[in-house]
């Protein structure tokens, strides 16, 4: 990969972080459009869009008070949250909240469950009627959403063939690229960086162990490199912000894409915390060894205590199905990881 050409699209996402509420601003007025944000990903993105209201990630980037708060003033129209115990979101008193409702199950029965909650969240937030949806309209944001998720997983493809293409930092830098701006703005960010992946196919690396790295938290891009440099590739990874965001796959021009991503969108696995370990192990870790997977690295989180019940369940599962597992802190990681490539004589 030229590094050059590499350096400079990362350059040129961070400096979009910098300017991030400008960007979006400037795009909710030459779009008319409303912005309903979110910690963990509930509601299929391609159905507010089609009302004209974005669905953005809430930036991991803003540390300041004083960002956040103009965030909350001069951008964000709506805080959308999953009805869950867990402490993963937090309401934003200054603007209108809505909790999500997740029914659990998929299929036809948890389709229309997301149909009717997503009918009552834009009706309550938006005066929006989802039986009115514009069926050219929805094909036409599909088609962006589904241009975004194939050209991140061609990222993440391109990356597990040759990982020295990317940093797992920088993959996460990217990911968060594609959830916190609209579709078209982040195809214009992250496509350069696909474009030189697909010129680097032809370098594979030599192919190590492959891993999958489970966190109740945001995908964390740094200790995924720590973890790597001790010799195995992190494939893929369940968390809230990772790879699973861009799994679904559309026919956009189908005349019954309504129906048919109600449907895709009830086999989501959803992040750790939003289903029950047991629907997340047929819908996910029942199907690792179809990603070439050979152990999955359970991380703790302090912050999140129902971590430890979800972790039990799919350990004893994933061994069972004859996986190897790792449970470990954040800290101590990369040196379980050590100690179990030694014992393995890898």
């Amino acid at each position: 990969m030229n590094q050059d050409k590499k350096i400079s699209a990362l350059k040129h996402i961070n400096e979009a972080f910098a300017s991030y509420n400008s960007i979006i601003a400037e795009y909710k007025q030459q779009n008319n459009t409303s912005i309903a944000v979110w910690q963990m990903e509930t509601v299929p993105p391609e159905l507010t869009a089609s009302f004209n209201i974005i669905s953005l990630k809430i930036p991991s980037f803003f540390k300041a008070d004083d960002d956040k708060k103009k965030y909350w003033s001069q951008i964000a129209d709506a805080h959308i949250i999953p009805e869950t115990d867990c402490s993963c979101t937090n309401k934003v008193p200054s603007i209108p909240v809505y909790n999500f409702k997740i029914t659990g199950g998929y299929g036809e029965d948890a389709a229309v469950a997301i149909h009717n909650e997503t009918a009552l969240l834009l009706n309550t937030l938006f005066s929006a009627d989802l039986k009115k949806i514009d069926l050219k309209i929805l094909k036409e944001k599909t088609s962006l959403y589904e241009a975004l998720r194939k050209t991140l997983r061609g990222i993440c493809s391109a990356r597990n063939s040759s990982p020295s293409v990317l940093t797992q930092s920088e993959l996460a830098l990217i990911f968060e690229t594609a959830l916190v701006f609209p579709p078209e703005t982040a195809l214009e960010y992250i496509t350069p960086i696909f474009n030189l992946c697909q010129d680097n196919t032809q370098n594979k690396d030599n192919a190590p162990l492959r891993a999958m790295l489970f966190s109740c938290d945001s995908f964390d891009g740094k200790t995924a490199d720590l973890i790597e440099d001790e010799g195995i590739i992190i494939a893929e990874d369940d968390s809230q912000t990772g790879r699973r965001s861009f799994d679904i796959s559309l026919n956009y021009e189908s005349d019954y894409i309504f129906y048919e991503l109600l449907d895709a969108y009830s086999y989501r696995p959803l992040a750790p915390c939003l289903r029950s370990p047991k629907e997340r192990h047929e819908l996910l870790y029942k199907l690792l060894r179809n990603y070439s997977i050979e152990l999955v690295i359970f991380l703790k989180s302090e912050e999140h205590a129902i971590s430890n019940d979800i972790i039990n369940y799919l350990k004893i599962k994933s061994m069972r199905n004859g996986i190897d597992v790792i449970v470990s802190t954040v800290q101590e990681a990369p040196g379980k990881v050590r100690d179990y490539l030694a014992n393995a004589g890898l």
